[in-house]
Formats: structure tokens, C-alpha cells, sequence
């Protein structure tokens, strides 16, 4: 779900053409790639309702920094980056590179890859052996964009869940449209097909420097820890993320410079410095090899207090969801509430995991409060749900800490 107006349609327009002007798009001959230092891949599942906000995105990825030792491969629809219009429903892999003369070039890597599904662990795979084979780098790093449900089983989030739903203060339209549907994205969503963590997870063939998701909900500590070992530093929204994205303008040289704080804080200044419900924003950069520290803390926690989880009042912890969407509260204050002083040990280990964090206080009508906020987020199993919990046994989270006891966890 993203916004895309009249407005950004106009300037990605007298942008596009501008840009189509200034760029080569390499047909004539094959560009073979030597070893640069790093490669970046944007990987767009855009064959979906948010094509328009691509193009915008894609614009502005061409506006900023464009590497000269590295690669910059954007995977999304085939779009006429002036008028917005989508080519065909064949996806493409561009790589964006400036050439010895600082010419910015534009390469079609592949221009029409078979008709499939975006959202699946067999197109994601594709992708990156691909981009590993023709555009060898030191480093790698990848940036998720689409719509995204955290952790959820695949079609979940969509689902008519009024009768297991927990009030909150943001709950004045629940069972109603949500006013603000059209300005948030709620991985990979095309079609009816969405990609659960566990094949994103078994879809990375090899390990990145960072992933970070352009999408909502995934700031999660399941989702973090079940890709803790495919990259160093892990950049997510434990709330939703509005929908015009990440800045790409101001936010890929930083990437490249492997300065993840500045990028991870390039995103807050951008929406820091709107007004209104555009000023909304949770943004996180989570250090990967602190995280088992973090789940050998969780587990002493729930095997001395999960009993408890049951009886917790639950509207106490900080929320990261609108209306009934209850699937998502602060890691930090659930802790503290169930463990209370002896969950010292724990917000260490999680402040030690999360060297950066953002907030502006708010995501549109959910208020979020500074100090409670960890920047990630979690599930909490009250009320038990039987069909989530079984999911969620499954997670390489619960396996480690084992919130939900169940010794013969099933296997995702």
C-alpha cells in the first residue's frame, strides 16, 4: 500500500526524461565485469499495486549517488522511467555504474526474464546467482522493496481476525476502512503470492555486509534472527514504513561507504523533516553476531517467567500496529514487564545488538513512545492463538528461545 499523487507523478516525469537524457543504456555491445568492491542489489517486487511508486523510487535512485567502484543493480518491471508507464510484465535487472568519464550507465543485464512470480524463493535465487556470476564483488549488500508483513505466514496479515483482536488506543476505526490505508506498504506480495521469512531466508545464496527491507514490519526480532546469518547488519522498520520509501537519494552513497548508521538515520531525516502524518517514521540498524546474546538472555527469561506471559496485560506494551494487527509490541518493554529488574541482562544484550535506532514518536495514528522504544519488535503469544503459535515454533527464534513451549517444534 503506497501513496503515489499527481504531484510525484509530474517530477518523476520531468525527472525521468531528464535522467533518459543523461543516461546510456548499453545494447551494442556485452560489458564484462571485472571484481569491484561492492554490489548492491535493489530487489523491487513491483509488478503489483505500488508500479507507480517505483518509477518515483527508481528516479531518485538516479538523482543520487551513483557508485564508479561498484555495482548498483535495480531488479523491478520494465518501466518507462518518464511517462511511469510498465513495458510488459517481463521484470528486468539493470546495473547502474559511472563509467572513467563519470558518464552514469545504464546496462540491461537481463531485459526480459521468463514470466514467474516475483514474491518467490525461486525468482529471489535466480536473481542473486545471476547478479554473484556476472557482477563479481568483495561485498554485497541488498535492499528488499515491496510490501511486507513481518513474520507472519504468508496471506495472514490479510486475514478477518476482529474476534482474537486487543484494543488499543489506536482502535477507533477497527473493523472499518482504515483511513490511511493508501500511505503505507502492508515481503513481497504479487498476486496472492507472498514470501514467508523461512524461503527468503533459504532463497539468499550467499552471505551480504547488510540486508535491509524498504517494507513494513520487519524490524521484528524474528525476522532479524532468521537471516542473522546471511549478513553483518540487518536496517528494518519494527513498524509500518510509509510509502514512499526509503530517500534513495541521499541513502545509497552512505550504503556504499558501509557508514549503516548514516544510512539508517538518512532515512529518519527524511520523514523527521515532514509535517503532519508524513512525519512518521521507526527505523533500526541491528548488528547481527550480538543477536544469539540476545535470544541466550530471552531464553533464561522465558524459562523462569513464560507462565506469566498469559496473564500480562498486553495494552501496557508499547504497540508497533494499527487497529488489530496485534502481532508486533516492543521486545524491550514485554521483557521488562514480564521479568521486571532480572530482565537487566537482556536489554543489554539488546542494546549491545541495536547500535542505532529512530523514531519521530509516531507511525500516523499510533503514538509511539521514545523512551520504550528498542526498535524491535516482537510477538507475544496472549491470547494464544493456536494456528500462529504452531507457525511461530517453526521460527529460529522460538527454537532458540523457546517463548512457546513445545519441544517438538515443526519444522518451516
Amino acid at each position: 500500500m503506497r501513496i503515489w499523487n499527481y504531484i510525484s507523478a509530474v517530477l518523476a516525469a520531468i525527472i525521468g526524461t531528464v535522467i533518459l537524457q543523461a543516461c546510456e543504456k548499453v545494447e551494442a555491445e556485452e560489458i564484462t565485469y571485472e571484481e569491484k568492491e561492492t554490489t548492491i542489489v535493489i530487489y523491487m517486487v513491483s509488478n503489483n499495486d505500488l508500479a507507480g511508486t517505483a518509477v518515483n523510487n527508481i528516479n531518485k535512485i538516479l538523482e543520487g549517488y551513483i557508485p564508479s567502484d561498484g555495482n548498483l543493480v535495480v531488479y523491478s518491471n520494465n518501466f518507462n522511467l518518464a511517462t511511469g508507464e510498465k513495458l510488459g510484465e517481463p521484470m528486468t535487472l539493470v546495473n547502474l555504474f559511472k563509467d572513467e568519464g563519470g558518464k552514469i550507465i545504464r546496462d540491461t543485464i537481463i531485459d526480459r526474464f521468463p514470466i514467474s512470480n516475483s514474491a518467490t524463493k525461486e525468482r529471489l535465487k535466480s536473481v542473486l546467482s545471476v547478479v554473484k556470476t556476472t557482477l563479481p564483488a568483495k561485498k554485497y549488500g541488498i535492499i528488499f522493496w515491496s510490501h511486507a508483513t513481518g513474520w507472519l505466514p504468508s496471506g495472514y496479515y490479510s486475514k478477518d481476525t476482529d474476534d482474537d483482536a486487543i484494543e488499543t488506543s489506536s482502535d477507533k476505526y477497527a473493523g472499518h476502512f482504515d483511513p490511511y490505508a493508501g500511505m503505507v506498504k502492508s515481503f513481497g506480495k504479487e498476486g496472492d503470492t507472498e514470501m514467508p521469512i523461512t524461503d527468503l531466508a533459504n532463497s539468499i545464496p550467499y552471505k551480504m555486509e547488510f540486508i535491509a527491507f524498504d517494507a513494513c514490519l520487519m524490524g521484528g526480532i524474528e525476522t532479524a534472527y532468521q537471516l542473522k546469518d546471511l549478513c553483518d547488519y540487518y536496517i528494518a522498520s519494527p513498524a509500518e514504513i510509509l510509502a514512499n520509501g526509503f530517500p534513495y537519494e541521499t541513502v545509497i552513497q552512505p550504503l556504499f561507504e558501509e557508514d549503516y548508521t548514516a544510512a539508517t538515520k538518512a532515512v529518519y531525516d527524511y520523514y523527521a523533516a515532514q509535517s503532519g502524518d508524513y512525519r512518521s517514521v521507526t527505523i533500526s540498524l541491528v548488528k547481527s553476531s550480538a543477536l544469539d546474546e540476545v535470544a541466550t538472555q530471552a531464553k533464561r527469561i522465558f524459562d523462569l517467567y513464560r507462565d506469566n506471559v498469559a496473564t500480562l496485560d498486553v495494552r501496557s506494551i508499547q504497540p508497533y500496529f494499527r487497529y488489530n494487527k496485534h502481532w508486533f509490541y516492543d521486545i524491550k518493554d514485554f521483557m521488562s514487564k514480564l521479568a521486571g529488574e532480572d530482565a537487566e541482562a537482556f536489554n543489554e544484550a539488546l542494546d549491545n545488538a541495536v547500535i542505532a535506532k529512530y523514531t519521530t514518536g509516531k507511525m500516523l495514528n499510533l503514538n509511539i513512545d521514545p523512551a520504550r522504544f528498542s526498535g524491535i519488535s516482537t510477538y507475544i503469544n496472549n491470547p494464544s492463538n493456536d494456528e500462529l503459535d504452531a507457525y511461530y515454533q517453526g521460527l529460529e527464534w522460538d527454537k532458540a528461545v523457546n517463548m512457546i513451549n513445545a519441544p517438538d517444534a515443526p519444522s518451516l
